[in-house]
């Protein structure tokens, strides 16, 4: 029964990534992606190894979420993510920039 409940838990948290990640990359207004970022916060608090496999095995998927966003990106990314798990308004930000990424823009323009 435990073994059954801790796959049930992984697909969920797997099922709440991808949405999260799909909602950063193009599904969400571009003015709701900062508050998407609040999310990661609990989530590197509470389980940050199952967050950093999740979002490994998530973007590893091509053109996920977007067709404009590289591997590269995705990796640096996942990295800041999980080093920046503490700081609230740095998770706010490294979100945004990456959703601006996964939308075509050049967020080095902006910054």
């Amino acid at each position: 029964k435990q073994w059954y409940q801790r796959r049930v838990r992984a697909s969920q948290f797997t099922f709440l990534i991808t949405e999260l990640l799909r909602g950063i990359g193009t599904a969400s207004p571009s003015s709701t992606v900062e508050f998407l970022g609040d999310l990661f916060n609990p989530l590197c608090r509470m389980c940050p190894d199952q967050l950093g496999e999740t979002l490994r095995a998530t973007l590893a998927t091509e053109n996920f979420p977007t067709k404009h966003i590289t591997r590269k990106s995705k990796d640096l990314f996942i990295q800041s993510i999980l080093k920046s798990s503490h700081q609230k308004r740095r998770l706010k930000v490294i979100v945004k920039e990456f959703s601006l990424e996964c939308r075509g823009y050049n967020n080095q323009a902006i910054r």
